[in-house]
Parts: C-alpha cells; structure tokens; sequence
C-alpha cells in the first residue's frame, strides 16, 4: 500500500484512512479527531500462516494498551475509547482489525478464539511490547479469555466486556434475531433487529443524553455515514469463521484456575440485561480467574454504548491502578443510561 507524509510529517499508508472520510456529521469530526492522532499505523504479515493485521497506533505514554474487537467488529467500533484514553499521558493504544476484516486479510477461512489470542500476542511482539494492558468486547472478550491463559507474561492487565469461557449456547431470541437478519435485504430493518440483540429495551425506545436526546432506535435511524456503525460489511466467510469461534470457544477451569493463582489483575465488565451472551456467563467467569465482576445493571451487551462515562472511567482507572467507581444499584440502572454526562456522539 502506498505511503505518503501527513501535514506534521507522519509516514502513513493512506489508503486505509480512506474509511474515516465517509463519516459526516457529530461522527465524521470524531473521525477528523482519530485520524490527526494517528502516530504510526502499518501491517504485521505472517508468512508461514497466510495472513496480516492491519494496525494503528496511537499516544506515546508507557502503559502499552491493545483493543480486541468483536463479532464482525472493526477497529472503529474503539474510536471513542481511543479518543478518551489520549487525554492521559500515560497510554500508548494499538486498534486493529481481526484476520478477514478490511486490510488484515487471510486465506484460511478456519479461525478459533485460540488462533486469534496468539495474533493479539504475536502483534505485541511485533510491536516490542514486553507487557500489554488489553481490553477485548464480546467475541474480543472471548479472545481476551484465552490469551491471558496461553500468554499470561504479557499481561500486565486484562479487561473482558460482554465475554465468556464458553462454551456459549446462544438464545433461541439471539438465533431467531441472525435468521431474520438472513433473510431481510433491508439494510436498516437488519440494523434494528442486530441492535435489538446488543442493546436493551429502554436504550432503543427512551431518549437518551449520550445520544444527543435521541432514543436508540432514532439514533440508528440516521444515514448510515453519521453513526457509528462501519459502513463496511465483512464478507458471508469472515462472518461465518468468527461465529464458528464463538460457538467453538471453551476454557477450562483449570485453565482459569492457574491464571487465578497468578493474580493477574484481571476485570470483567458485563451489562445485566445482556440478551446476546447472558449475564449467567460472567459470575463463573471472574470468580476461576480471580477477576473483579463489575456488573452494568439494565444494560445490554453494548455497555460501552448504553453508559459510556462508567464503561470508560472502569476501563481508565483499572489500568491505571486506581480504585474502580462504585458499581450502580439496580434503581440507578433506569435513569443512568439518559442522564450520562459523557455523551456518546459528544465532539
């Protein structure tokens, strides 16, 4: 790909920040904001394997921090955590994509939580990051299980948001949801039913402050370039290898149970109304790998979208070593989710 100098005289490849044009609006000055930050981004090739990840880095602080996406995830669904995490010093941020997302391409179609946990472990040391503080979501929580057992010597800390041990047997709501989403050529009627699996009830039907007063389903209403959602669509195979992943994914609990006798500081973060991996996963979970169980009561899987100000003052704080806020009562979670302060399409 080619490589050109930016105003401040970055050498960049170009073409992959072509994606951070489209957006417009409240999202498309957030992306203006992503793409100045960007301090180096690149590609780290594997040979013998057949595949590469696209990467951006971002900050220049001491703590190294890695972000894992999600089922059909991008890089771009960590624009916000990005942006909030280049306030402080002390973090330099690597986003990437998975294998078969945009620029990280592959040629074997057959992908495991497990083979993707050594990616996040080989990209680090690509990068010479001895130690790493990386935080994964859904499916990039599942990676994030397993990493901290196949590697644990790089971890310095570990986030898991909306993850699970596995094995995860998926509701008949979730299935019925995918199924419909099959058969439905109407992109936004498709949108809806996926944004009903991630996020909850009152999130889509209420108006929302981190939403600009909009309720979720108006929000997601908009034309697609001023929300933010990737306007690019992983290909059938990609989408069809990361659920197989997903559905495949298992650690043991001896497994877990020697990363707990490591003390590892370890988080997991879960939203308690979550439909698309339920909150029945994330007790087991933190207690066989001694983590701290921070529940997000009312919200979804989306918990970075539904309260964003707390998703990002546990992410910040955890890996900063500081105390974790108090974790809100059940009768906060009806009015948290309208009253954040950190609005979720603030600019």
């Amino acid at each position: 790909m080619e490589e050109s100098k930016t105003a401040n005289g970055r050498q960049l490849m170009q073409e992959p920040l072509k994606r951070l044009d489209t957006k417009t609006g409240a999202e498309g000055e957030l992306c203006k904001r992503q793409k100045a930050a960007i301090r180096r981004n690149g590609l780290f090739v594997v040979e013998k394997e057949n595949y590469q990840l696209y990467y951006e880095l971002y900050g220049n602080g001491e703590k190294k921090v890695i972000f894992v996406s999600g089922l059909s995830g991008t890089m771009d669904d960590w624009r916000r955590s990005v942006l909030k995490l280049l306030e402080y010093n002390e973090f330099e941020i690597c986003i990437f994509n998975n294998r078969g997302i945009r620029e990280s391409k592959c040629k074997n179609w057959r992908m495991t939580t497990t083979m993707m946990a050594h990616d996040v472990a080989r990209l680090a040391e690509h990068l010479h990051w001895k130690k790493i503080n990386v935080c994964g979501f859904s499916m990039g929580g599942f990676i994030v299980s397993e990493l901290v057992c196949l590697h644990p010597d790089i971890i310095e800390s570990a986030i898991i948001a909306g993850g699970t041990a596995g094995f995860m047997i998926p509701s008949a709501f979730v299935v019925g949801s995918f199924a419909k989403m099959i058969v439905t050529f109407d992109k936004k009627a498709m949108l809806k039913t996926m944004m009903r699996t991630q996020l909850s009830e009152k999130f889509l039907t209420t108006p929302q402050k981190a939403l600009g007063g909009l309720s979720g389903y108006q929000y997601i209403d908009q034309p697609t370039s001023e929300i933010f959602l990737s306007e690019d669509e992983p290909s059938f195979k990609c989408q069809a290898a990361q659920v197989s992943a997903c559905l495949t994914h298992h650690v043991t609990v001896e497994r877990m149970e020697k990363v707990k006798q490591m003390k590892l500081p370890i988080l997991v973060m879960h939203g308690t109304a979550d439909k698309m991996v339920s909150y029945s996963y994330a007790p087991p979970l933190a207690e066989h790998l001694g983590a701290i169980l921070f529940p997000f009561p009312g919200c979804g899987h989306g918990i970075n979208i539904e309260k964003p100000e707390l998703f990002h003052e546990c992410l910040i704080n955890f890996m900063l070593g500081r105390p974790l806020p108090p974790a809100p009562k059940d009768e906060e979670a009806e009015t948290s989710s309208s009253s954040s302060s950190d609005s979720f399409i603030t600019v």
